[in-house]
C-alpha cells in the first residue's frame, strides 16, 4: 500500500499517544477504535504500523512481548521509530535481556535517519553514563541534533548547556523553540528569562504567556509566578498574555489575584 494511501500516519498516532498519556479519554477511545485496522496493517508487514503498534503495546497496553515482536519487525526493515522502540526495550531489559551494544547501534541508526527521539535518547545515555562510558561532548551533540530535528525536550537540554556556558541569548532562543515544541522545562525557563530580562529584554507578557501555557501539560509550577508577574502588569497586558497562551479565561483570575490597583491600570 502506498504511503499516501495509509490510514495511519506516524505523527498523527504519536500525537494521539501523547494525548492519551495526558489522560485524554477521547484520544484513547479513537486509538482503541482504530486498533484492528492498525494491527491489520502491521501484520501485513507495514513498518510504520508495526512501529506504532509496538509503541501502543509497550506504553499503553503493557504487553512487552507484543511490543517487542512489532518493534523487531519494524527494525528489521530499518524503520527509525521501530529501531528506537526496540532499543529502549533492550536498554531497559524489557521483555528480555539487556543488550547495550545493539541498543546503541539501533539508536544511532534511527538518529542518522532523522529520528529526534533517538538522538535525545543517545544524549541521555551518554550524559548519564550509567550504561555506557560517559561522553558529555557527544551527549551535547545529540541533544543539539534532537533540537535541530524539532524535539522540544532536546532544545530544552541544549539551552541548559548554553546557560551553563553563559550564552544566555542563545539559550533563550533555544528555550523558545523548545517551548513551541511542547517542552514544559523550556516553557518555564523561557518564562523566567522573559520575566527577569535574561538573554533579552524584560517581557512580562511573554513571561505570563509561557507560565500559563504550562497548565496545558498539567504543570502548575508557573501559576504562582504568573500571578506575581501579573501584579506588575496592566489589565490589557494580562489579557494579551492569556490570549497568547490560548487560555483567555485565566485572565480574570490573574487580574483578581494581582495587586488591587492592577485592575485600574490600562
Amino acid at each position: 500500500m502506498a504511503t499516501g494511501q495509509k490510514s495511519f500516519h506516524l505523527a498523527d498516532i504519536e500525537a494521539l499517544f501523547g494525548r492519551m498519556t495526558r489522560g485524554d479519554l477521547v484520544a484513547r477511545a479513537e486509538v482503541e477504535q482504530r486498533l484492528p485496522e492498525l494491527l491489520s496493517l502491521a501484520d501485513g508487514g507495514d513498518a510504520d504500523a508495526q512501529a506504532l503498534a509496538g509503541g501502543l503495546f509497550l506504553e499503553h497496553m503493557r504487553q512487552p512481548a507484543e511490543a517487542r515482536r512489532y518493534f523487531e519487525s519494524a527494525a528489521d526493515q530499518g524503520h527509525p521509530a521501530g529501531s528506537r522502540g526496540l532499543a529502549v526495550m533492550l536498554l531497559n531489559g524489557i521483555g528480555g535481556e539487556r543488550d547495550i551494544k545493539r541498543a546503541t547501534s539501533l539508536l544511532t541508526h534511527a538518529m542518522e535517519e532523522g529520528d529526534s527521539h533517538a538522538a535525545f535518547n543517545l544524549g541521555v545515555l551518554f550524559r548519564t553514563g550509567k550504561l555506557v562510558p560517559p561522553n558529555d561532548s557527544y551527549a551535547k551533540q545529540m541533544f543539539q541534533r534532537a533540537a535541530e530535528l524539532g524535539l522540544g525536550a532536546g532544545a530544552a537540554v541544549l539551552a541548559e548547556y548554553l546557560t551553563a556556558d553563559g550564552a544566555h541569548e542563545l539559550a533563550r532562543e533555544w528555550n523558545l523553540r523548545g517551548a513551541e515544541g511542547g517542552s514544559v522545562i523550556a516553557m518555564y525557563a523561557l518564562a523566567q528569562a522573559c520575566r527577569d530580562g535574561v538573554g533579552g529584554p524584560i517581557d512580562p507578557v511573554q513571561a505570563v504567556r509561557w507560565f500559563l501555557r504550562m497548565l496545558d501539560w498539567g504543570d502548575i509550577r508557573g501559576l504562582q509566578d504568573a500571578i506575581e508577574t501579573s501584579s506588575l502588569m496592566s489589565t490589557d497586558e494580562i489579557n494579551q498574555a492569556a490570549r497568547l497562551a490560548g487560555r483567555p479565561d485565566e485572565a480574570p483570575t490573574l487580574i483578581q489575584r494581582a495587586r488591587p490597583t492592577n485592575s485600574n491600570r490600562h
